[in-house]
């Protein structure tokens, strides 16, 4: 029976096995491939799922929080901690889960990178898969003492690698030792690598937004904004900086094109309506304006807007887009030294009658930096009394300038705190709505509270140790309130009116003190001639007697030496009684028919003596006659100077004097020496009173003669010029016109 159910395995028993195990084999296989691909697929899935969150994770503690979730749920680990990389080499946590305390203290001590990740051989830094302590220790010995606290468990050390750098390290730990099979170290690395992506773009993000609000803070601070016009869309954009530059809210604002031109000034809509039209308009161009807004409190900015139109894909204008910078401070600078400089003008041009001028001045500080301007000055009484006054509106111009006259200003009104204390007198808008104090009368109150100034600025007029008055300005809504600057501005400007009132004063008393001269020059030569004239005629009776006695003896010599100092005496005295004459414009011209060449003739005659003393060979070219309307004795006191001249300073050279008429009909006198010549640096100063081109120490004269010589040809509507070169003699030519000419000495000021 037994041996009946024995049997041997044959071939096809063999074979049968073989194919059992085969297909055996081929399910094992399956289900292992299947597995893998239900791990793969769930890895797929999950690192799907940390892509997503990574995407809507902007920040580095919303990156870590992520990655530590998402390989706490995937790995099994049991310790996990997410650090970011620093420039200098030193750790930053940014999530720890799972670490016992001393060990995340560890952790987040900004511990070196090196301690925790070792370079591999050659400085490459990859991940470090530990699967028991004892391969831990091995390659960080010096962390025992932490290593054997967390465990004799796996762990691994994973850079998190971006684009362009290490962002920072995974730190992963299981409690038992385990095997880390290349499915799961690809998936873990695959998660460190877009941790690694994300954390840059979250350092990218977050630079950006940094940057971004600098650039909004900046633009804010510094008034600076942009703005955009859509021509395809009909839109116009803009941003926060431009309408907190237009008093609006600071947010971002797209509105219907041309919007923008409500907040424009009306003068400058008017000329830069049609630049605009123009831009928009015209091929792609860069351009420039400067011109006002006005804020939606009613404050005026002036702006300079710098853009670029850009072509659509047909090449016309599509796009305007550019920035605008408020330039309010500049133009305000700018009219503060154009205030200067006019009011600097003004001043110069009245410098004998300052006072006449301050109301220019005035409206010159209403029309540039105030709204409206106040000049007193100090009566001689001690007190103030108003000058004049100006406001940008004419109605309230006029109004302030209807009481000038009145009085009302009480102990408290700025203009009287500057004028006793000789100090600056500044009030804020709390300031001037106390207008009890700063009135005395119902009229000046209530016209106080009609112009409602803001701010009220008073500046003393001061020079050589007084104060000479005040210059009050006040500003009101809706003008911006005055500055520091202003009161700089308002400083010089109050130092120019002081410094030309008084040059002005100066000025009258230098005119005083000429007149009192010119008067006493004048009634000093009339006292001077009455006993001169008795001299002269005395000296005459003593020469005849001497010669009806025949006495021609030293006391002849002596008494012709007397004669002589008494007509040079009395020849200086006629030029101070002409000089004072010119100054006081009380000379006159007597015209009648005189012939020039005949009086020449006399008055070289009259000085043969004197060409004879000087050693002058005379030579005389004179037509036979020379007539015209002029006045005969004045002159020949313009004759009788040049030859004198000519005498002087030609001695021991020859003197000629020529005439005739020119091809104008105009008679010309030339006299001519041979002389020292002049300077060419004294020629223009050569006609002056008093003035010289030669040292008097050795020539005499008191620099009279050509002065009234030129006065007097001025007169009678001639000229007379020099021409000269030193060492070769000097050249003096007369033009006279034959017909009467406007006469200019009378009233005419000194020169």
């Amino acid at each position: 029976m037994s041996g009946a159910l024995e049997r041997r395995y044959g071939e096809q028993d063999l074979e049968l096995a073989r194919e059992l195990a085969r297909r055996a084999a081929l399910s094992l296989d399956n289900a292992l491939l299947y597995g893998e691909a239900r791990g793969a697929q769930a890895r797929t899935a999950r690192l799907q799922a940390v892509t997503a969150a990574l995407s809507r994770a902007a920040t580095e503690d919303a990156v870590a929080q992520v990655l530590a979730r998402e390989v706490w749920e995937a790995s099994g680990a049991t310790r996990v901690a997410v650090l970011a990389l620093e420039a200098d080499g030193r750790t930053r946590a940014l999530r720890v889960l799972g670490y016992p305390d001393d060990a995340a203290e560890r952790l987040t001590r900004n511990a070196p990178a090196d301690s925790l990740m070792t370079p591999r051989p050659g400085g490459r830094r990859e991940a470090w898969w530990f699967g028991s302590l004892e391969e831990a220790l091995a390659v960080h010995p010096r962390e025992e003492d932490l290593a054997r606290r967390l465990g004799p468990g796996a762990s691994a050390v994973i850079p998190l690698w971006g684009e362009t750098r290490v962002q920072g390290l995974l730190l992963l730990g299981w409690p038992e030792p385990r095997a880390f099979a290349p499915a799961e170290r690809a998936f873990l690395e695959a998660l460190a690598h877009q941790c690694a992506q994300a954390l840059e773009r979250a350092a990218l993000y977050e630079a950006l937004r940094e940057r971004t609000e600098r650039l909004r803070q900046a633009l804010v601070t510094g008034d600076v904004g942009t703005w955009r016009l859509d021509l395809l869309r009909g839109q116009e954009v803009r941003d926060a900086a431009l309408n907190h530059l237009l008093g609006l809210p600071a947010v971002d604002t797209q509105a219907p094109l041309g919007d923008f031109l409500q907040y424009m000034h009306p003068d400058d809509l008017a000329l830069l309506g049609p630049e605009v039209r123009r831009q928009q308009e015209a091929a792609p161009v860069c351009f420039e304006l400067e011109f006002r807004l006005v804020r939606r409190d009613g404050g005026i900015r002036w702006v300079h807007s710098g853009g670029q139109s850009l072509a659509g894909p047909d090449g016309k204008v599509a796009y305007l887009t550019g920035a605008m910078a408020d330039i309010t401070r500049r133009k305000e600078a700018e009219e503060r030294l154009q205030l200067l400089l006019d009011a600097s003008r003004v001043l110069a041009l009245r410098l004998d009658e300052v006072e006449q001028a301050l109301p220019e001045v005035a409206r010159l500080v209403a029309d540039h930096v105030a709204t409206g301007c106040l000049v007193d000055l100090a009566a001689l009484d001690g007190t103030l009394r108003r000058v004049t006054a100006a406001h940008r509106e004419p109605a309230l111009d006029a109004r302030l300038k209807a009481a000038l006259s009145t009085g009302g200003r009480g102990p408290e009104h700025p203009a009287l705190r500057c004028f006793t204390s000789g100090e600056v007198c500044f009030l804020s808008s709390p300031d001037c709505m106390r207008s009890d104090g700063m009135s005395s009368s119902d009229e000046h109150r209530a016209l106080l509270e009609h112009l409602a100034p803001t701010s009220v600025l008073s500046v003393p007029l001061r020079s050589r140790g007084r104060t000479l008055g005040v210059v009050t300005l006040f500003t009101a809504a809706p003008q911006r309130t005055l500055v520091a600057a202003d009161v700089t501005m308002a400083e010089e400007l109050a130092l120019r009116v002081s410094v030309a009132l008084e040059n002005a004063r100066l000025f009258h008393d230098a005119q005083s003190a000429v007149r009192l001269r010119d008067e006493f020059l004048s009634v000093a030569s009339h006292e001077l001639k009455t006993p001169l004239t008795s001299l002269i005629l005395q000296h005459n009776l003593i020469g005849r007697a001497l010669e009806l006695a025949g006495a021609q003896g030293a006391v002849s010599g002596r008494l012709a030496t007397a004669q002589r100092q008494v007509l040079r005496l009395t020849a200086l005295v006629d030029n101070l009684l002409d000089v004072s004459r010119l100054s006081l414009g009380k000379l006159a011209l007597e015209r009648a028919e005189v012939d020039l060449a005949q009086l020449t003739r006399d008055a070289v005659e009259r000085l043969e003596d004197v060409f004879a003393q000087a050693r002058c060979p005379l030579r005389v070219e004179l037509p036979r006659t020379l007539t015209g309307q002029w006045d005969a004795l004045r002159l020949d006191q313009v004759l009788v100077n040049l030859l004198s001249n000519a005498a002087k300073y030609g001695a021991g050279h020859p003197v000629s004097v020529r005439a005739g008429l020119g091809a104008d009909g105009e008679a010309w006198l030339e006299v001519r020496d041979e002389g020292i010549g002049i300077e060419a640096d004294a020629l223009p100063r050569l006609f002056g009173r008093f003035e010289r081109a030669v040292s008097d120490r050795h020539y005499g004269g008191m620099g009279l003669g050509l002065y009234i010589s030129r006065r007097i040809v001025d007169a009678l509507g001639g000229s007379i010029e020099v021409a000269s070169l030193p060492g070769q003699g000097a050249t003096f030519t007369l033009r006279l016109p034959r017909a009467p000419a406007p006469e200019r000495l009378s009233g005419t000021p000194p020169s």
